[in-house]
């Protein structure tokens, strides 16, 4: 339970590796040291090969599975690396964003509460006004007689009253 929290170093599994070929190389060549070393543990010559042949195997598998997790190591910090760029970029954006969206909304609020002075003026400026029934003053065509508003047009002889 104890070794689950253990994280060995890329590069130690590496040299592990490395060594573990070696030393299974050298057995599996029938080099005098090593292999004298392990015929001794083992009498019969034939298990001594195939002793070295497994560490020479499993010393590749370190190898590569030591080069795999150095190249991955190095991948994942380039990978925050560009995450935390990209982050402040984004954060970046999005405060300019911000800003942006204030300016915008500044403006439409001008330029609202400029158009709602127009249209108060404009209904002030209509009170102001006669209705429609005070502003028609009738008055008799001189030509016809009928009645019609004061410098008009005569609805009826099509005259003017001017």
């Amino acid at each position: 339970m104890a070794f689950k929290n253990v994280v060995f170093p890329s590069r130690l599994i590496v040299v592990l590796g490395v060594v573990l070929f070696i030393i299974g190389l050298l057995v599996v060549l029938r080099e005098t040291p090593f292999f004298s070393g392990v015929s001794q543990l083992v009498p019969d010559a034939q298990i001594a090969l195939v002793i070295g042949a497994v560490a020479a195997s499993l010393g590749q598998t370190l190898l590569v599975f030591g080069i795999v997790k150095a190249n991955s190591d190095k991948l994942l910090r380039g990978l925050r690396f560009e995450r935390q760029l990209t982050m402040t970029a984004v954060a970046r954006n999005m405060d300019q964003m911000h800003l942006t969206m204030q300016d915008e909304r500044q403006t439409v609020l001008a330029s609202y509460q400029q158009t709602m002075t127009k249209l108060d003026r404009i209904v002030a400026n209509q009170k102001e006004l006669p209705s429609d029934g005070q502003t028609k003053e009738l008055s008799a065509c001189k030509f016809c007689g009928t009645k019609m508003e004061k410098n008009a047009f005569c609805p009826q002889c099509g005259k003017a009253d001017f």
